[in-house]
Order: C-alpha cells, then sequence, then structure tokens
C-alpha cells in the first residue's frame, strides 16, 4: 500500500512538473511570437516613412532593417538633400547633421543617446564620408556606427545606421582594471610576456534569440610575444564574465 501512494505521488510530482513546463513553454513562445509581430509591425511603419522621406527628397532605393531592433541599417540610391554644392568637410558634416537631425525618428535616435563624429574622408571619389559613433551616458557602444556618404553635388549616396536601441544600463563598473588583467591572464592562461593595452569601458550588445542584450563592459587587447597573436576580450564589468572575444589579425584582415 505504502508503495502505490509512494509511486502515485511520483506520478502525481511528473504530471505537475510537466503541467508547469508546458505553462512556461506556452508563454515563452507567447512571449517571442508576441515580440516577432511588433518588430515586424514596427519595419512595415518604417517603409511607410520610408517613402515619406522619398517623396520629401526625390530619389532614393533600397533599404535594409535589422530584425532585431526593427531599425533601418542600409539606404542606397541617390536623393537630393536640397542643401546646395558641398565645397570642403566643414559643410559636409553640416549637411550630414542636419540629416540625422531631421529623420532621427526615423532611424530610431534617442534623445539620451549622444552621436559624437569619428571620422571624415574624401577619396578618389568626389564624394564625403562623415561617420559618428554612438555614446550612451558618455560610454561608446561597441560595434555602433553611423555613416552617410555624400557628393559634392549635396546628393546622398548611401547612409549606414548600426545604432543600438533602448538602453537602460548601469554604468558604474564592479571589476578595476588590475581585476580584469587578472581575469584574462587566469582565464586564457596567457603568458608572463603578454601585452595588454586599450582598455576601456564600453556598452557591448550581445546578440540573443531576437534582439540584443547590454552589458557594460571591458574591451581590452592582448598581444602574445611568443604566438604573435593579438585578440580582443570583451569583460562584462559588473561580474567578470567573458561576453566575446575576437582575433584581431582575422578582424583586421577581413574588415571593409
Amino acid at each position: 500500500m505504502k508503495k502505490r501512494n509512494k509511486t502515485k505521488k511520483i506520478v502525481i510530482g511528473i504530471l505537475l512538473v510537466l503541467v508547469v513546463l508546458g505553462i512556461l513553454y506556452t508563454l515563452f513562445s507567447y512571449h517571442y511570437f508576441d515580440y516577432n509581430q511588433n518588430k515586424e509591425k514596427m519595419i512595415e511603419e518604417k517603409k511607410a516613412e520610408w517613402e515619406v522621406i522619398k517623396a520629401r527628397y526625390g530619389g532614393g532605393r533600397d533599404i535594409e532593417f535589422d530584425k532585431k531592433t526593427g531599425l533601418p541599417t542600409t539606404i542606397n540610391g541617390k536623393f537630393y538633400l536640397g542643401k546646395g554644392n558641398i565645397t570642403n568637410n566643414e559643410r559636409a558634416r553640416e549637411v550630414a547633421d542636419d540629416f540625422f537631425r531631421e529623420n532621427k525618428e526615423f532611424f530610431g535616435f534617442e534623445d539620451n543617446i549622444k552621436l559624437e563624429q569619428i571620422k571624415e574622408r574624401i577619396g578618389r571619389m568626389p564624394y564625403y564620408i562623415i561617420s559618428y559613433k554612438q555614446y550612451y551616458k558618455d560610454i561608446p557602444v561597441s560595434n555602433s556606427q553611423i555613416r552617410l556618404v555624400i557628393t559634392k553635388e549635396g546628393e546622398v549616396i548611401s547612409a549606414n545606421s548600426n545604432f543600438y536601441p533602448n538602453i537602460r544600463i548601469g554604468t558604474i563598473p564592479k571589476i578595476s582594471i588590475n581585476k580584469l588583467v587578472s581575469i584574462v591572464k587566469t582565464k586564457y592562461k596567457t603568458s608572463s610576456n603578454s601585452v595588454f593595452s586599450n582598455a576601456s569601458l564600453v556598452i557591448f550588445p550581445l546578440e540573443v534569440a531576437n534582439s540584443y542584450e547590454y552589458h557594460l563592459a571591458w574591451e581590452i587587447d592582448v598581444y602574445s610575444e611568443e604566438s604573435y597573436k593579438s585578440e580582443r576580450y570583451f569583460i562584462d564589468a559588473l561580474t567578470g564574465d567573458i561576453i566575446y572575444e575576437e582575433d584581431l589579425y582575422i578582424s583586421s584582415t577581413f574588415r571593409i
């Protein structure tokens, strides 16, 4: 009898676990489906906005979106800004600033985010390239770049936006730089001849299933004099966990 009761309790326990797992799966599936639906709806709305922008400037052709954020990433096809000819870098910067200011809602730029110009150049072709970096509370967002390619005649050739929205995290690290070096040495068994450089605090957007997860992180470069390898590590500035690593030789070789 006791054995029967024990078996019955085990079966009931298993059934309860299965019910709970079923409920959790249903909730997760609903959230995932609802989240994707919202992103798809947002993209459709942005496509409609793009048609309005094309009509305003005249021209424009292709547009691509980041499915994780629902925001535009690439715009191709010439369109005229109506700002007149551009004769120098300063004027190109003004035009680029005006363009992104006029269309900040379209690109998803937020008021608590700062865009800081990182470079400008004019190549052999008659156009200017104005690039910006995204900052959150004065901390650079890793892998962010906003760029406008504009001709001397004031026509936009392309616009690219690698922008990360909805960052809401603390910006005070718990891991010191000395602790950071110790973590890398311990976890990766770096040699005593390794050179550590360029340690800086960043916001690191980590790709997850259908969005980005933001981490306050230390970015640090490590060069091994024994293997001649140069690598970059991103360490969570709150927990000390390794978030991401990349081979700088491969990265620099294939970066465009």
